[in-house]
């Protein structure tokens, strides 16, 4: 598996593995950093798995291809286990 920070999953069945990709701190063409922290909360609980995702912007302005390789945002996602 390449190195990425997408906000992208994978799920292996053989192995049983989860793979979440998420945004990182920015340092491509220069610094650019996220206004807030970015996390998310993951609950596992009667087979199920939750992720509920937090959002943020740029603290400042930032070229649009960082902002599409690069976003602000963890997804919310429920798995059935």
């Amino acid at each position: 598996m390449e190195h990425d920070h997408d906000d992208g999953m994978v799920f292996v069945t053989t192995f049983i593995i989860l793979l979440l990709t998420v945004p990182p701190i920015v340092y491509n063409e220069g610094p650019h950093y996220f206004k807030d922290s970015i996390f998310a909360f993951v609950t596992l609980s009667s087979g199920e798995l939750t992720i509920q995702g937090r959002r943020t912007i740029y603290r400042d302005p930032v070229p649009d291809g960082i902002r599409k390789q690069f976003p602000t945002i963890i997804s919310d996602r429920k798995l059935l286990l």
